[in-house]
Formats: structure tokens, sequence, C-alpha cells
């Protein structure tokens, strides 16, 4: 057994499909990784609990670690993508569960 580093040639090719529990097809998710701020967000309870009720995963037992940033990330370079301001999808980098 090889304890040495992993050559470049053998690291794990990009995520082309993978999914946020339970909300399908996560759009355009790899693991090139981006810097992050974090940013507080307020939400009425009712649409925390309905998005924490499609987050859920059975598996863990609560909802996975990133699916909520995922999502919002998502949704919102959809937005922008919309109203023009970004020319590309998302890109995260983590645990795609």
């Amino acid at each position: 057994m090889n304890d040495g580093p992993v050559p470049p040639s053998a690291a794990l090719p990009p995520v082309a499909d993978a999914s946020i529990s339970g909300m399908g097809p996560s759009f355009g998710v790899s693991t090139i990784a981006k810097k992050t701020v974090e940013v507080k967000l307020t939400l009425p309870i009712d649409v925390a609990s309905d998005l924490d009720l499609l987050l859920f995963d059975p598996v863990r037992g609560k909802v996975a670690y990133g699916a909520r940033s995922r999502l919002i990330t998502d949704l919102l370079y959809h937005w922008l993508k919309d109203k023009k301001v970004v020319k590309q999808t998302p890109q995260h980098k983590g645990n795609q569960a």
C-alpha cells in the first residue's frame, strides 16, 4: 500500500450531476472551489419549515450539511443570470448529498 501523495492524474473528475437531497439534479455542481462570504438570512418560519422538509435526509436524520446554501446559491445564480448580472452557473465544492 502506497501512503504517498496522489498524483494529479489520479484525482477524481468533477461531479457532473449531484443532487440536493429531495431536490433533483443540481445546476453546474463541480469540485471547483470559490471563495465564499457568510450572509445571515432570516426567513418566515413556514418557509424555513417547508425548505427543511424538502431538504431533509432520512439517512442522516437531518438536513444534509450545506444543502440550504447550495439551494439558495443555485437559485440566486439563476436569478442573477436572468437579470444578466452573471454569465455562468454556480460551481460548488464539498459533499454533494
